[in-house]
């Protein structure tokens, strides 16, 4: 129902990638723009994204597991993804920390 190509989606979000210059930049964006809902309301954040977890989409959990196993998130623009084409739109995420995997005694319980 949207009015906008893959195209004019993906140029519009690169234009706002390009004054992205730290994570306040994207939460401003996503907060004011995210035609999602639940992440507009949380600024753009999806919490904690794991390779399973189906409400993420799949190009989203590929592309941010691929960046975190390059390593190097502190050079410039590495922590942002996109403009990225999804079967249901385009995005632009800002991949957060990450939360190392529990030790046995949270696993165990």
């Amino acid at each position: 129902l949207n009015p906008r190509t893959f195209e004019q989606a993906e140029e519009q979000l690169g234009a706002w990638r390009a004054r992205i210059d730290g994570l306040p930049a994207f939460r401003r964006l996503a907060a004011r723009h995210s035609e999602d809902p639940r992440s507009r309301g949380r600024e753009g954040s999806l919490g904690r994204v794991t390779l399973g977890q189906p409400e993420v989409p799949e190009e989203l959990r590929v592309a941010a597991f691929a960046r975190l196993r390059e390593g190097r998130l502190d050079e410039p623009g590495r922590r942002l993804i996109g403009p990225l084409r999804t079967p249901g739109g385009v995005l632009l995420a800002w991949i957060g920390e990450r939360h190392a995997a529990p030790g046995w005694e949270a696993m165990r319980g």
